[in-house]
């Protein structure tokens, strides 16, 4: 049963969403540059646009305070020769279920979709990992998600 799976639920806030889009010869050096300065890299998009020239997309979720700093970091490494674009989504949170193998029962993520839709509330994007569910919210939902998600869950028993 998939609430055997989930312990708890966090919920950050001052989260933003970076989406970099740069040409195909650029981006192996620059995932490694991110991550070596802990910038981690949500996912990577291969795709061919302009009269098939390859482009590559960048995503990454980070606390808002990092923003500069890896701005700087891209600006330095990729300079302004126009190479790449850089859009960035402003503040969000990311409500996340915590607990082993959570990402291996896909009936986990139907229900997170369909708990936080059954609240009106839209999710940015769901990511996974071994051990969590992250749901990029808007902020002044994150808490109501975080509700919702202990209560389909029975965490909210756990708690009382």
């Amino acid at each position: 049963m998939e609430t055997d799976f989930v312990t708890h639920i966090t919920v950050e806030r001052s989260r933003a969403r970076i989406v970099l889009t740069v040409h195909e010869a650029h981006w192996a050096n620059l995932v490694e540059e991110l991550e070596a300065s802990d910038v981690p890299v949500d996912s990577i998009d291969l795709s061919y646009a302009h009269h098939q020239t390859p482009i590559v997309q960048l995503m990454l979720t980070l606390d808002t305070a990092e923003l500069a700093r890896v701005r700087m970091h891209i600006q330095a490494r990729l300079g302004d020769a126009g190479e790449y674009d850089f859009a960035q989504e402003g503040e969000l949170a990311l409500v996340s279920l915590i607990g082993h193998g959570v990402s291996s029962d896909l009936a986990i993520a139907d229900k997170v979709m369909a708990t936080l839709a059954a609240q009106g509330i839209g999710v940015r994007e769901l990511s996974t990992r071994e051990d969590s569910i992250a749901c990029l919210v808007a902020p002044e939902s994150a808490d109501r998600a975080a509700i919702a998600l202990q209560r389909a869950f029975g965490l909210h028993e756990q708690a009382a």
